[in-house]
């Protein structure tokens, strides 16, 4: 699982499946605090992926 959110040109990458996904279009974003207090966004190139993102954070 990627742990960042790197851009790449105008996309981001999918913070599950490393997908790129195009900022002009809806997709799921997820925000969380890291173990620093920093509140960190997590976006996802389906619901799916973001699913799964949760499952794995709540599985920690």
């Amino acid at each position: 699982m990627i742990e960042r959110n790197k851009a790449v040109g105008d996309q981001q990458i999918c913070a599950v499946c490393g997908d790129a996904i195009d900022i002009e279009a809806w997709h799921p974003v997820l925000a969380d605090t890291d173990s620093n207090g920093t509140l960190r966004l997590y976006p996802f190139c389906t619901p799916a992926c973001r699913n799964e993102w949760n499952r794995h954070r709540n599985d920690r």
